[in-house]
């Protein structure tokens, strides 16, 4: 009896091992995969339809735009919302966020900024062109921008110095 018992008890030993190796390394991978999913979030840009459905992802890069002579951009965020270009820049701002918007037509921009958290910080409504949203009474950090055109919109990270 006694030599059956320790069989049993040596067979069970590789299994608990390999169950508690098994343990180990789902866990190292999900604080892996914890650790950077802050990072690929913020890596991201989602489109949606008129109805609230998620139709596209892409990758984007936050770029800084530097200024030179006043208020014209060098590198500032270039992206199109449907046939209109817009420019985006300086981001990081100090406060205020120059946006121009060139399209064929003279459709009106809907624009907002909200916080991380999803408060409203900003709602304008302008005619294509050149806009200025004024951040200066917000704190720093990081703000979502969504611009309306009519039945397209685009979203991009503005971060405040």
């Amino acid at each position: 009896m006694k030599s059956l018992k320790n069989k049993s008890l040596n067979n069970q030993d590789p299994m608990k091992t390999q169950i508690k190796t098994n343990l180990l390394i789902g866990f190292v991978l999900a604080l892996t995969i914890i650790s950077f999913a802050g990072f690929t979030q913020n890596n991201f840009e989602f489109g949606y339809d008129n109805a609230g459905n998620r139709i596209s992802r892409t990758i984007i890069e936050l770029k800084s735009a530097t200024i030179a002579d006043g208020l014209t951009a060098i590198n500032p965020i270039e992206d199109k919302i449907g046939l209109a270009t817009t420019r985006i820049y300086p981001n990081p701002t100090k406060g205020i966020l120059h946006l121009e918007i060139a399209a064929e037509n003279n459709e009106h921009a809907n624009l907002t900024v909200h916080d991380l958290s999803g408060k409203l910080i900003v709602q304008h409504e302008a005619i294509l062109n050149n806009c200025d949203i004024d951040l200066s009474g917000s704190p720093s950090g990081m703000y979502i921008l969504r611009v309306f055109i009519g039945a397209e919109n685009k979203e991009w990270k503005v971060i405040k110095e």
